[in-house]
């Protein structure tokens, strides 16, 4: 199995440090680990969409449940091939970290899948957000985070290294499992301020502005976490959160209706790699990356909002879209101070 033969045994190696330039060097083992890990994302999206759209008899065997298992079997049997070859070759193989983990995460999804079989003859069958965040569903998802994560973990282990496109891609996967359990109310999928203002209902205000908000501030803590642990540990290829906010915006919005706002969070991406550049944010530049973080994600936020204005309206009233703006801003520095704490002076690392 050329595949399973070609991956780096620097990265793997339960050596303390890999040799200088290892991690941008993407091997053959991390970029089919992502492909698979492609397959079984794209699944369970196709799984949401067509359970949206189409008139579905509740069944697990479904053509769009064939795709998401498939694609988990084939990962499973890809990694186990991979820790059969690193075994036969006198290599370690670490079950807590990198592709162990990721292992590990396949036999939470298997037991994962029967607990939910069970829930299902014991409770019924879930639907919308019901089947969202019922407790076997939110194992599936967590398990599945575990799997896709693998080559970001790789490259996490390189010390301050520099992260290989398979690691980017990784993290864009990981985005969009988490935003797979909050997709009822993430700001690119509903779009609770455009358009007219809904009628009150026996003179109560209407709760879709408060939907919105938290939407927002929600997906922000997910992404700007995110990315901020990133930029504190790795320096990112030009376009990552392009490529990132990309994957995650074009799956997301791609169960109800894909187009401009798919583009837009290409846009939101392509404004966070422009702000790095710009602001030359990396690992041990800790003010920079404060001002990073609120930069972009006030940033972001004002294309969003620009971009329902041009094409569909906002009936939320201006000082609410502005301050959950200044909102955005606040969290993601805030988060940046947990992300990267301020040192003491006079306390040592690890007193």
């Amino acid at each position: 199995m050329a595949t399973v033969t070609a991956e780096r045994s620097a990265l793997h190696s339960a050596a303390a440090g890999p040799a200088p330039g290892t991690a941008a060097a993407a091997g053959a083992a991390d970029w089919t680990l992502v492909a698979l890990c492609c397959w079984v994302v794209g699944g369970g999206y196709l799984d949401i969409w067509a359970h949206s759209h189409l008139r579905l008899f509740e069944s697990f065997l479904t053509p769009w449940h064939a795709v998401l298992y498939s694609g988990m079997v084939a990962t499973a049997a890809y990694l186990l091939l991979l820790r059969r070859s690193r075994l036969a070759r006198g290599l370690p193989w670490d079950r807590a970290s990198g592709y162990g983990l990721s292992l590990t995460g396949c036999g939470l999804f298997a037991a994962s899948g029967v607990a939910d079989g069970v829930w299902h003859t014991v409770f019924g069958i879930e639907t919308g957000t019901n089947g969202l965040i019922s407790p076997p569903h939110v194992l599936l998802t967590l398990s599945t985070g575990l799997i896709v994560s693998g080559p970001l973990r790789v490259a996490w282990r390189t010390e301050r290294g520099r992260a290989s496109w398979p690691a980017v891609i990784s993290a864009a996967l990981l985005l969009s499992v988490l935003t797979y359990l909050i997709q009822f109310d993430h700001p690119l999928s509903n779009l609770w301020s455009a358009g007219d203002a809904p009628v009150a209902v026996l003179g109560v205000r209407p709760r879709e502005m408060e939907l919105g908000i938290l939407g927002i501030l929600v997906q922000t803590g997910l992404l700007a976490g995110l990315v901020l642990l990133l930029l504190a540990h790795l320096r990112l290829p030009r376009g990552s959160l392009t490529v990132i906010l990309g994957v995650s915006g074009f799956l997301v919005t791609a169960v109800d209706h894909v187009g401009v706002l798919a583009g837009l969070a290409v846009a939101m991406g392509m404004l966070g790699d422009l702000l790095l550049w710009a602001l030359r944010v990396g690992p041990g530049r800790p003010d920079r990356l404060r001002l990073f973080a609120a930069t972009w994600t006030a940033g972001a936020y004002v294309l969003y909002f620009a971009e329902l204005l041009a094409s569909r309206g906002v009936w939320w009233p201006t000082h609410v879209w502005t301050g959950t703006i200044m909102l955005a801003a606040v969290e993601g520095w805030l988060i940046s101070y947990l992300v990267v704490p301020t040192a003491r002076p006079g306390v040592s690392e690890g007193a």
